[in-house]
């Protein structure tokens, strides 16, 4: 009888256990979703006051210098605010197209990698290529979205903080994982160094705990930095 009752009572601490392990897990994933808006939050604030903000002042500046006597200078300079008001309007839309999941999960992974690639090489930024190995797919919707965000920021972490002159972003397809490997060519970083372990590393690890993925750095002084990312596809 005593027998009995110890192993109910186990079995009773085993259960609570385990539902306190689960419930630890939903508050991480929804601690990290948390991080991730709050980034995004970040993204575009960032994006509207550095880039779109200084391209409408400076059209604003050039507007208000307008000298009417002056037909020349007057058609130079609306002709310039026009220019840079339809930039703006570029940036906008394409800010909206990377933050925007329905596109994502209309177009497909791959595709949007794509267009991600086009938009910064028309930026003239850095020379940047992708690779494509193997049958492609697309992962579940949900695991897509987060591969993207996680492209992005090892793309948007380049573009920062690398001075990098070359990107090449490979994609292998294989049966078992999907395999991202994004190089460049810039000052690279210590990555045991804590200073350099910030945001957007952080945002990364959080990311490939959510779609169980994995997140291999590899990065020494002047010798760019290497961001491995492997997806199982048969979770």
């Amino acid at each position: 009888m005593m027998i009995a009752s110890f192993y109910l009572l186990h079995i009773m601490y085993c259960r609570k256990q385990a539902k306190a392990q689960e419930r630890k897990a939903q508050l991480n994933l929804m601690q990290s979703q948390i991080d991730m808006q709050e980034q995004t939050f970040q993204k575009i604030s960032c994006e509207i006051h550095d880039n779109i903000s200084l391209t409408l002042s400076l059209s604003k500046i050039y507007l208000h210098d307008i000298d009417f006597n002056d037909h020349c200078d007057a058609n130079d300079k609306i002709n310039l605010s026009v220019c840079l008001i339809k930039k703006a309007m570029d940036d906008l839309n394409n800010l909206s197209k990377s933050l925007n999941a329905d596109s994502i999960q209309k177009f497909g992974l791959l595709k949007s990698v794509e267009d991600l690639v086009s938009q910064i090489s028309k930026s003239e930024l850095f020379r940047i290529k992708l690779n494509v190995k193997g049958l492609t797919y697309d992962p579940a919707i949900n695991d897509e979205l987060i591969i993207f965000r996680m492209i992005q920021e090892v793309v948007n972490n380049i573009i920062r903080h690398a001075s990098a002159s070359e990107v090449i972003i490979w994609m292998s397809f294989e049966k078992a994982n999907l395999k991202i490997r994004i190089c460049d060519n810039g000052i690279g970083f210590n990555p045991d160094e804590t200073c350099h372990n910030g945001a957007g590393l952080d945002n990364l690890k959080k990311r490939a705990q959510i779609i169980n993925a994995t997140v291999r750095i590899e990065s020494a002084r002047m010798q760019g930095t290497t961001v491995n990312i492997i997806v199982p596809t048969n979770k």
